[in-house]
């Protein structure tokens, strides 16, 4: 949900641009709520379950914003996290979740070579990076055909 002030607009129409690079980013449904807001309530839910691929209890590292990071140092590190659903009334009401998180990401690889900074400084021009996204996918497609073709021809 994006709010968006239309106190100040006049015009019968509002343009809305969404873009985002090839595939980043798939829109099944867009709309505009123009109602006025009516007795939304917010409520912070506490997970139930925080549970590390090692069988690790996690839960106090994500409770609190402080520095008690939760690190997933190792390629593949993986955490769940199960919240409790609230008990459904007969009030006919609609329940909306939002995740909300915090923290950084940090790399957790050895890169060898240098940078390739000509790629790098490519992005700046207008649609490089959509146009960058698109290639890799056409790349990804082509080794899935070659995949498909050598596991029938080794039927």
């Amino acid at each position: 949900v994006v709010p968006i002030d239309l106190s100040k607009h006049d015009s019968e129409t509002v343009n809305v641009k969404l873009s985002a690079g090839f595939m980043m980013w798939d829109l099944d449904y867009v709309a505009m709520d123009y109602s006025k807001d009516s007795g939304i309530q917010v409520k912070q839910l506490t997970p139930s379950h925080v549970m590390t691929n090692t069988g690790k209890d996690a839960r106090a590292s994500i409770q609190k914003m402080d520095r008690d990071y939760l690190a997933q140092e190792t390629t593949g590190d993986e955490v769940t996290v199960s919240f409790p659903l609230p008990p459904r009334g007969k009030d006919n009401l609609t329940y909306d979740y939002v995740l909300h998180s915090r923290g950084y990401y940090q790399h957790v690889r050895d890169y060898e070579g240098s940078p390739q900074i000509t790629t790098l400084l490519s992005f700046k021009l207008d649609g490089r990076f959509s146009r960058f996204s698109k290639e890799k996918y056409d790349e990804l497609g082509q080794l899935l055909q070659v995949a498909e073709i050598s596991a029938s021809i080794n039927k």
